[in-house]
C-alpha cells in the first residue's frame, strides 16, 4: 500500500501554540517546524536546544 494524504491540515493533537515574547504574536507550530542545535557547555555536558523562528520578527523562540 502506498502512503496517501487523507487530510492536509495537521491533526490538532500535534499542533502547539506559543507566544513570542519579543513581539507578542501567538504562533502555532508542528514538530516539523522545530529547529535543533547540539551544544556543549564548559564542563563538557552536551544538551540540545530546540526553537522555532517567529515569522513576524525573526526572533528565536525556545520550545521543548
Amino acid at each position: 500500500m502506498t502512503v496517501r494524504i487523507v487530510e492536509l491540515k495537521p491533526d490538532a493533537s500535534i499542533v502547539k501554540r506559543v507566544i513570542c515574547k519579543n513581539c507578542g504574536v501567538t504562533l502555532e507550530y508542528v514538530p516539523n517546524d522545530v529547529h535543533h542545535r547540539l551544544y556543549t557547555d564548559y564542563g563538557g555536558v552536551s544538551d540540545t536546544y530546540y526553537w522555532i523562528d517567529c515569522p513576524a520578527c525573526q526572533h528565536e523562540i525556545s520550545v521543548r
